[in-house]
């Protein structure tokens, strides 16, 4: 396992969402082809150290102040769906809904903080949402957010996309962790082979026990990166 610092009805939705997308497709170079997004969609944006950071100082005591408003403006517009920092690193994701690619451009080059350059993108990339729900306060009360992402592993099928590997086990499982208020999330990036589960545990232990049980990860379709992950603000 590794870490980085700081129900069938799941099936048919993660096809119909991919097929959807995967109409118009373009080229880069030599690489695979690129989906693109459908109409409404959601971008994980990923920030890090940018030339004027100031060095020695972690992220939270970084002159953000323009930029937490910034975001804070698009959260109560319904733009921007969940923030929140990468503990064991010095970079946040922030998790935004829009309407189209340049959208999602725009607001990124309109970001106080990457205008001064205290922050950069380490991060942009077009997910579809699955499965999502919020938990009350009282639910959250003493639990911790984490991020696990899923990238092919050793026994992943390379002549074949993500949504074509054989994932029945590993969806039924996701299934179950969902009803359970474990999962809260689950996402595909649309134009890389990862898929990223935001979960909600006692501790790190629970989250490596999770992903231990996970058939995927046991069959070698899928190897792990776990990421503790502090919550600002999220919403549906």
């Amino acid at each position: 396992m590794k870490y980085l610092k700081t129900t069938q009805l799941l099936t048919v939705i993660g096809i119909f969402l991919i097929s959807s997308c995967a109409k118009d497709e373009e080229q880069l170079g030599n690489s695979d082809p690129v989906i693109d997004p459908p109409a409404i969609t959601h971008y994980t944006v990923q920030f890090g150290e940018g030339s004027n950071w100031t060095v020695g100082s972690p992220i939270f005591q970084q002159n953000l102040t323009e930029h937490v408003t910034y975001q804070t403006n698009l959260f109560l517009e319904g733009t921007m769906k969940m923030a929140g920092f990468l503990l064991e690193d010095d970079e946040a994701r922030y998790f935004h809904k829009v309407t189209s690619k340049a959208d999602i451009d725009q607001i990124v080059a309109q970001d106080p903080a990457l205008i001064d350059q205290t922050l950069s993108v380490i991060e942009k990339e077009a997910v579809a949402i699955l499965i999502e729900q919020v938990l009350t306060e009282d639910e959250i009360d003493g639990k911790s957010y984490f991020i696990v992402e899923y990238t092919p592993g050793s026994d992943w099928v390379d002549s074949k996309k993500l949504w074509e590997q054989d994932l029945t086990e590993h969806i039924a499982y996701i299934t179950t962790k969902f009803g359970e208020k474990f999962v809260l999330r689950g996402l595909q990036y649309l134009n890389v082979d990862r898929a990223m589960y935001i979960v909600l545990a006692d501790d790190l232990d629970a989250v490596e026990n999770f992903v231990s049980d996970d058939p995927a990860v046991n069959n070698g379709i899928f190897s792990e990166t776990i990421l503790p992950y502090a919550v600002n603000v999220e919403q549906l």
